[in-house]
């Protein structure tokens, strides 16, 4: 393998630095050991993955990413990216999922392609993209891969073509073209209830992947009325009610669900950069709709008014004016402990929980082919402790939970509640 002082060839053009793009922004100022803003995307082959073969396909795909292929740099007023000629090394993923990416080392890059067994892997910070963004670098890298162990896959369902230059809409802060109102105002949340015990003392973490057949949550979710991910928020937010009840705490709190959307299907655009939104169903006191079915309508009915357009645009307007605001003058420590405040106050505190929900894996048939299984994990929050990212292969849907608490309540519930309504679920500790 060629040695680490390698680099990359300039003969792809692009630029040489670019700013964070308005999500990126977040994830360097509350980043910290304990709580380090990473994400995993896999996919699982039907055969060994070969180490030389994975670093040759590396090599070819990374240029065609520049968005991808830097470091994180410290300006007087903002983080910035710059590009990084440092070869990427393929690892043996001896570590856990999700581990810290420490991006404050001269020429580290901010994501990690690890391989075990037959499973690719790739961490990435998530200053730098979202899960749609990760998901087309994850399919490219695999093709390319199956390419070179011949396997002649085709350019297209979100597989790019390593000789093509990069496309500049792929590097755009969609944010800052979106249609924001001029009028802004921010709506705190407030605090939300968290699930009950301590937080694991250690960085390890509690991972378990559930799989199920698709169509059975799909015949659930139906006979209510509702889609997978609002039936699957439903799940949580009655888990969540139901350990609050067993508390029996004096003063009840809102359970909330924070769901991530990928904004690029109300907004045309091909950035493979940060690209999603928050929307936050709850239910709250004195939870007058209780039973699975109530709370699964009640979440339609807020998602219906939540994912219209211009609710959207709203929501967004003030984190974009604050760039534009007198805080971009304030220098760089100052803007980080607001963004720390504010993200723990109207962010971290004001959710129960994660969900995300990455939909239906596609592949050209050839890659699929040779695909056993896919994966996404999100770390847990510092504050909510638990989260679940959710993908779908065929007829198989992938559930993983991630839970830093020494008792993984969350994950044990939601497999008991399944289990209870009928659905086939396969249980695998990763972590």
């Amino acid at each position: 393998m060629t040695s680490t002082s390698a680099s990359y060839p300039t003969a792809v053009r692009h630029r040489e630095w670019y700013r964070l793009d308005n999500a990126g922004k977040l994830y360097p100022a509350i980043t910290t050991s304990k709580w380090n803003s990473v994400f995993r995307v896999s996919i699982i082959l039907r055969s060994e993955i070969n180490p030389q073969t994975l670093q040759e396909a590396l090599d070819s795909v990374f240029p065609r990413f520049p968005i991808l292929q830097t470091q994180l740099c410290t300006g007087l007023f903002w983080y910035y990216l710059e590009k990084n000629p440092k070869r990427l090394l393929i690892q043996e993923d001896e570590g856990g999922p999700c581990e810290y990416i420490p991006w404050q080392e001269k020429n580290m890059h901010l994501l990690r392609v690890s391989y075990l067994e037959r499973r690719i892997s790739i961490d990435f910070f998530h200053a730098i993209t979202d899960g749609a963004g990760s998901m087309v670098f994850l399919k490219t890298l695999v093709a390319e891969y199956l390419r070179l162990s011949g396997t002649d896959v085709p350019y297209h369902s979100g597989v790019l073509d390593p000789s093509e230059e990069p496309n500049s809409g792929e590097m755009e802060d969609a944010f800052q073209r979106m249609p924001l109102p001029q009028k802004t105002r921010r709506e705190y949340n407030g605090k939300a209830y968290r699930m009950p015990g301590d937080k694991r003392k250690s960085n390890e973490r509690h991972m378990i992947s559930y799989r199920m057949p698709v169509e059975e949550v799909k015949a659930k979710a139906k006979a209510i009325g509702v889609t997978i991910t609002e039936y699957l928020v439903a799940v949580k937010l009655y888990i969540a009610y139901q350990e609050q009840l067993k508390n029996k705490k004096k003063k009840p709190l809102p359970v909330k669900v924070s769901v991530p959307v990928n904004m690029r299907s109300f907004f045309p655009t091909q950035s493979l950069r940060n690209c999603s939104w928050i929307v936050s169903p709850e239910l709250a006191p004195p939870f007058e709709k209780t039973s699975l079915e109530e709370i699964a309508l009640s979440v339609q009915e807020y998602m219906k008014q939540a994912l219209v357009p211009e609710k959207l645009y709203a929501s967004i307007a003030p984190n974009v004016a604050n760039e534009r605001s007198f805080l971009r003058f304030a220098p760089l420590p100052l803007k980080n402990l607001v963004i720390r405040s504010v993200y723990k106050a109207m962010g971290s505190k004001s959710k129960t929980t994660t969900l995300t929900n990455l939909g239906r894996f596609t592949a050209p048939p050839e890659m699929m082919e040779q695909i056993e299984g896919v994966e996404t994990i999100i770390g847990p929050d510092r504050v909510a402790c638990t989260s679940a990212a959710i993908i779908t292969l065929a007829e198989q849907m992938y559930v993983t939970y991630t839970s830093n608490q020494e008792e993984p309540i969350m994950a044990h519930e939601f497999e008991r509640l399944l289990l209870s309504q009928g659905i086939s679920v396969q249980k695998e500790v990763l972590w």
